[in-house]
């Protein structure tokens, strides 16, 4: 995807699920963000070194053949200042996450439990990064541009 506005924020986005994928992908185009898709962690790592520098990555916690917390180490050590925010349907998941960082001494990035609430979406991407940098009041990120919805989860 790319966004028309001038000089958004770059926003990778990986979930195994493809319907999740786009319509998250697409919200985050509709608030003013730049969004690029990858559905496993491979393609994320290439995504991260083909960009060259992401504003933050949205990503599944749990990848199938990536496990947990594998995504999260192998993503963190390798792009260790890459700004995170994590969803996941398996909240038995969270408490390995959680130790993790705190092995490492790092504060755990932002957890969004599925299925996603465009309102609970916006506000914790703009927790991490801030609203939109767009070219115009459309897509600024101040809202959920009156879209009352749930992503669906397959």
């Amino acid at each position: 995807m790319a966004s028309r506005y001038s000089n958004p924020q770059m926003i990778l986005v990986v979930d195994n699920d493809q319907e999740t994928r786009h319509e998250v992908g697409a919200l985050l185009e509709h608030w003013g963000y730049c969004a690029v898709e990858a559905g496993t962690l491979d393609e994320a790592l290439a995504a991260l070194a083909r960009l060259g520098h992401c504003d933050l990555v949205v990503s599944e916690l749990v990848l199938p053949c990536a496990g947990t917390p594998t995504l999260v180490t192998d993503l963190f050590d390798r792009h260790p200042a890459q700004p995170l925010l994590l969803t996941t349907e398996v909240p038995h998941y969270l408490a390995p996450c959680t130790r993790y960082f705190a092995d490492i001494g790092v504060a755990p990035p932002p957890i969004v439990l599925k299925p996603l609430h465009v309102a609970e979406l916006l506000a914790a991407v703009q927790s991490v990064i801030g609203p939109a940098r767009a070219g115009d009041d459309y897509g600024r990120g101040s809202g959920s541009g009156g879209l009352d919805w749930t992503v669906r989860v397959a």
